[in-house]
């Protein structure tokens, strides 16, 4: 992102710091007494539409603080879009060289797409036909959405070029598959991590996920552990192969993982979760549901930070 910026996006203040991430200004040496937390991720973990307050990674810090009865510090290297390679990254030019004491990785539905792109204004873009360069795998994504989604009366084109159109299209989708989609993802019952865990091998992952997410995922993992810093992982997906990803996780690794959809026990369906835990003129969650991970954070972290942090 770009860096200094003092502004208003996605209906919140924004504020970035010299290095263009979420956030105040963070000093490369760690503070003394410090328990010191990085975020990686894509917009989930940015804060899409929150305030920075509002986010899970600054909610955490307050809980901490009280639990641990010390100075903690949550850095945020969360990125609108960013996908599991480009984590990785961020990881290795910059993450490690603040020293964290923990790493919280948080995987979602879009981290096995391809890179998107961004305007001189700053506007993410998926690579519709109209970009120079356009990956196919996005193009031919971006084709099945549309057309499956879109009313006819819509103008498919105007898509390519209009930011109000675009806005207005994913309004319009995101009722249609609510609409479409009553029981959703929670017809299943809700799903333990623990249960999660012992359907690794049972079935074979799928390619993309294994490819394009389990792969660098494994090597956040290995990087860090090699740094002895404890890492946590947070899965945003209840479809099989999120679940075999999950478990292959806390087979190979012995991770931490937090399912994220096993926090929502009180919603019913999809049109209940759209209802209650996202911004509602979006489909990101929203402060509550960052409420419910931070919480669930914190509990995880309490129990497994080294007793020299206490």
């Amino acid at each position: 992102m770009q860096p200094n910026l003092r502004t208003t996006a996605f209906r919140a203040p924004l504020r970035t710091n010299s290095l263009g991430f979420r956030g105040p200004e963070w000093s490369k040496e760690k503070p003394a007494n410090t328990y010191r937390i990085a975020l990686l991720g894509d917009s989930l973990t940015f804060g899409y539409g929150l305030s920075y307050q509002e986010t899970y990674g600054e909610i955490l810090a307050r809980l901490l603080n009280r639990q641990l009865g010390r100075q903690v510090e949550v850095l945020n290297f969360g990125v609108n879009g960013y996908n599991s390679f480009q984590e990785l990254a961020v990881l290795r030019r910059y993450v490690l060289g603040y020293h964290p004491d923990a790493v919280i990785l948080l995987i979602t539905i879009n981290d096995d797409r391809p890179a998107l792109w961004a305007d001189k204004d700053g506007a993410l873009h998926n690579a519709i036909p109209n970009s120079k360069n356009p990956s196919p795998l996005v193009v031919n994504e971006w084709s099945k959405f549309v057309n499956r989604w879109t009313p006819r009366f819509l103008n498919r084109s105007l898509l390519k070029n209009s930011r109000l159109v675009t806005f207005l299209f994913m309004q319009i989708a995101n009722i249609r598959y609510l609409k479409s989609h009553p029981v959703g993802y929670f017809a299943k019952g809700h799903v333990s991590v623990a249960s999660l865990g012992q359907t690794a091998g049972t079935e074979q992952m799928p390619s993309d996920v294994r490819d394009r997410i389990y792969e660098p995922v494994s090597q956040i993992i290995l990087e860090c552990r090699r740094r002895r810093i404890e890492v946590v992982a947070l899965v945003y997906g209840r479809e099989d192969k999120w679940t075999h990803l999950v478990g292959e996780l806390i087979k190979n690794h012995q991770v931490p993982v937090i399912a994220l959809h096993s926090l929502y026990r009180d919603i019913v369906s999809d049109l209940d979760f759209a209802r209650k835990l996202t911004l509602r003129w979006d489909s990101h969650p929203n402060a509550a549901a960052n409420a419910r991970w931070a919480l669930a954070l914190a509990r995880v972290l309490d129990n497994t930070s080294p007793k020299s942090h206490r």
